[in-house]
């Protein structure tokens, strides 16, 4: 008989809440656009949601269907990867136990590029872009769920016949 590892479920109610709310997060992080509406207090509305998580800087914010999104370039950029992460947990659990804390290894290199990143930027190193801004923030939003991972799936090692 052969062995195999199987990702095993655990607080599958749970990980179904985390991935609901990182899609509600992601779609409503990008902004008016959704809607297209003219309604100045339904997108005053939308971005007051955001205006305690984000800076909301409009030079540093992509615009999505001819509206500004409701979070600048890094955090619509954690909100991707932390919906994408949330959607390949069970996959990555099933990367063998040996390996475990490469999460967090993965956490703390992405926290590290960041601050550099802001640090070489607020000290005129160089200037980010859009687009360096939503990479980093991709990379952070996937290392913060994959802390998650033994949380919602277990491997085991199990007999295949």
């Amino acid at each position: 008989m052969m062995t195999g590892i199987k990702s095993v479920p655990d607080n599958l109610s749970v990980y179904y809440l985390l991935l609901s709310c990182t899609l509600f997060l992601f779609i409503a992080a990008l902004g008016p656009g959704l809607y297209h509406a003219d309604i100045s207090q339904l997108t005053a509305a939308h971005y007051s949601l955001f205006a305690h998580l984000c800076h909301q800087d409009p030079a540093r914010t992509f615009v999505f269907m001819g509206e500004p999104m409701a979070v600048c370039s890094r955090c619509i950029g954690i909100y991707i990867g932390a919906f994408s992460a949330t959607i390949l947990l069970p996959v990555l659990s099933l990367i063998p136990e040996i390996k475990k804390k490469w999460e967090l290894y993965l956490f703390g290199f992405a926290t590290v590029l960041n601050f550099i990143d802001l640090g070489g930027n607020y000290i005129g190193i160089w200037t980010n872009t859009l687009y360096s801004r939503l990479v980093l923030g991709i990379l952070f939003g996937l290392a913060s769920i994959t802390l998650l991972n033994r949380t919602f799936f277990k491997s085991k090692n199990t007999e295949i016949s």
